[in-house]
Parts: C-alpha cells; structure tokens; sequence
C-alpha cells in the first residue's frame, strides 16, 4: 500500500514564526506512526530524513503545503 501525506501550515500568529521544522509522524518519532485498530502500522521508507521538512520562516498569515 501506498499513502501520500500532506500538511498545510499557517502561521496564524501576529509575528513572524521563525526556524519552523515540520515532523510527519507520531509525535515521538519521525516517520513512524502508532499502529491502527487492525494491526496495520505505516512507516516510511526514507526514515526520519524524510519525515523532517525545515520550513524556514513564516509571516503573518503565510501559509506552506509540504
């Protein structure tokens, strides 16, 4: 099975967020992610540097889709 994720990030604060760093994964560990409710688990094939985006900075109301 295949799956294809994505996110799309808002600074929706008043200043600039700076330095962003995107994890896609379970929260602990980039990349892997919990096991569903009939066993399946997803991992991605790259590891943590693939699961890791560097963003950079964000404006006011900027938004990035990674």
């Amino acid at each position: 099975m295949v799956a294809t994720l994505s996110a799309n990030i808002t600074n929706t604060g008043a200043s600039t967020a700076n330095n962003i760093y995107v994890y896609i994964g379970n929260g602990t560990t980039p990349g892997t992610f919990p096991v569903g409710s009939l066993g399946n688990s997803l991992s991605l094939l790259g590891g943590v540097a693939d699961a890791t985006r560097y963003i950079v900075n964000l404006t006011p109301g900027q938004s990035k889709t990674i």
